[in-house]
């Protein structure tokens, strides 16, 4: 939930050739958190990266640092998206589960008329899921980074 705000980069270490480049990242795996600028504001790397409790304190720890809107206002915002979604993921199931049995069922009337329910099940449950994107877009919208970490503008081009 947390990582939503963030840009994620994922650095394959096996690729990199050199062992003294690779040794000097630290043991694998290992996540850092750059601002905008390019500037190292968390690191965690080897076995308490593997730790999901780590990783979130590495999230909260950056998260005030990077974004005006408050960690926690975030995640109960959030939470409420995810148990939405949670929902949606579990209609979206049953309604393909349905849909498999329908050519199961040997009359012709009631094979088209489980098929209109299912139907307006589906539309429903996709207008469910465009509220819920449309409402998670906007709460990513709040969050907005600090001013001290955006990335410098752009030099125009003469």
């Amino acid at each position: 939930m947390l990582l939503l705000a963030f840009r994620r980069v994922k650095v394959d270490l096996e690729a990199i050739r050199d062992p003294v480049l690779r040794e000097r990242h630290g043991p694998a795996p290992r996540f850092l958190i750059l601002d905008p600028r390019g500037r190292v504001i968390g690191d965690v790397s080897g076995k308490r990266a593997t730790s999901l409790s780590a990783f979130c304190r590495l999230c909260h720890k950056v998260w005030g640092t990077l974004f005006t809107i408050k960690c926690k206002a975030y995640a109960r915002k959030m939470q409420g998206s995810f148990e939405r979604e949670d929902l949606i993921q579990s209609r979206e199931m049953l309604i393909r589960h349905k849909r498999e049995r329908l050519a199961k069922i040997e009359s012709p009337e009631e094979r088209a008329r489980k098929a209109a329910a299912l139907d307006e099940a589906a539309a429903e449950t996709a207008r469910m899921r465009d509220e819920m994107e449309t409402k998670r877009r906007k709460i990513l919208a709040r969050c907005v980074l600090r001013p001290e970490c955006r990335a410098p503008p752009r030099k125009k081009d003469k």
